[in-house]
Formats: structure tokens, C-alpha cells, sequence
């Protein structure tokens, strides 16, 4: 009997000590960039957010997500796709606020990719705060370090410029007619300036 244990000891320390040890997991983590900043009402502001895997271990399913709220449209999305990670997207419709959300099903180490949103700046005054995030799905990969799971981008607004109010052009006919209309008119009032026309005798 004695025997027997001792046997199976090596393999259940081994075992033990394959239970104690932390589940692989992935650090992701996001970073932002917005230009224009300011922007113009009416203009195009482009978002390009950047989602990392910087280990120790390959990833698994991964959401990256942009919140973008009701002061933009969205216009268009660039994903990053071919080999050795490839995005499935969806957007809100053209115009539209929401989320702009593509998912993966293995994030492998050291491979950055890099998104861009395109959006129209429908606000009229005050800032524009946009939200990138990543999100490890598979729970067999957890994220070791939550603390760069976000990325935040704010960016001023600046009013449009007035319109300038065109000035009709003027023809030659019509510049010679308000010519000789302010002939007349500093004749008539010359005319009844006080003194004007009459001489003294002696």
C-alpha cells in the first residue's frame, strides 16, 4: 500500500502544481489619437485608435469598441484585416451616433492594429469626448492589467465662420449712372448753399 502512494505522489504534486499556477493571460490595452483638434462644426474628425496584446500570452476572443456620442455622425471605418489578425466589424448607420465594434478570435503577442473613424462634427460649440476600448471575451484568457483597457479622446469645438454676404458686381452703365447721379446731387445742393451763385457790387 505503502508503495502505491509513494507512486502516485510525483504525479499528484505535479498535478497540484499545475492547478496552482495563473491562467495564461494577455495584457491588452488601447491608445486614441483625434485630428482635427479644435474642429469645425460641419467638419470631418478623424479618430485612429491602436488595440495591442503585449503578453505574456496569446489572446483569445477580443472585442475592440468606439463609443461615439450623439455630437458626431459616423461616416466611414478602416479595419485592419489579412494575417495574423483579422476584425469582424459592425458600425451605427451613416450619420448616426453609437458604437463601432469588431471582434477577433485570437489576438497574437506583439501585433498592434490600428483602426480609423472617420466621423462629421454635428455639435455647434463645447468639446467631444469619443471611447476606445478592448475587451478580452474568452475567460481563459483574462486580462492581467485592466489599467489600459480605455483610451479617451476629447476635442474642442470651434464655431464655424459667418458666411460672407456676396456683393453683387456692378456694370459699367450702372456705375456711370450713380456717377452722374452724385453730379446732380452736389450741383442741387451746391446750388443752395447760402451765398452760392450771387455776387456783390459796389
Amino acid at each position: 500500500m505503502l508503495s502505491r502512494f509513494l507512486f502516485a505522489l510525483p504525479a499528484c504534486l505535479l498535478a497540484g502544481a499545475a492547478l496552482a499556477q495563473p491562467a495564461p493571460g494577455a495584457d491588452y490595452s488601447v491608445t486614441i489619437t483625434d485630428a482635427p483638434d479644435p474642429v469645425t462644426t460641419g467638419a470631418t474628425l478623424t479618430y485612429a485608435y491602436t488595440v495591442e496584446n503585449l503578453g505574456p500570452f496569446t489572446g483569445g476572443d477580443t472585442a475592440v469598441e468606439l463609443a461615439l456620442p450623439p455630437s458626431v455622425g459616423f461616416v466611414s471605418l478602416v479595419a485592419p484585416s489579412g494575417a495574423p489578425i483579422a476584425f469582424t466589424c459592425t458600425t451605427p448607420a451613416v450619420g448616426a451616433s453609437g458604437v463601432v465594434r469588431c471582434t477577433t478570435t485570437s489576438f497574437w503577442l506583439f501585433s498592434p492594429r490600428t483602426f480609423t473613424v472617420e466621423v462629421k462634427v454635428l455639435a455647434t460649440s463645447g468639446t467631444i469626448t469619443s471611447t476606445a476600448t478592448v475587451i478580452p471575451i474568452n475567460p481563459v484568457f483574462p486580462d492581467t492589467n485592466l489599467a489600459n483597457n480605455t483610451a479617451v479622446a476629447i476635442t474642442a469645438i470651434r464655431p464655424s465662420a459667418p458666411v460672407a454676404r456676396a456683393v453683387p458686381a456692378l456694370s459699367v452703365g450702372a456705375l456711370a449712372g450713380m456717377a452722374a447721379s452724385c453730379a446732380l446731387l452736389g450741383a442741387i445742393l451746391l446750388r443752395r448753399r447760402p451765398g452760392a451763385g450771387s455776387s456783390s457790387g459796389f
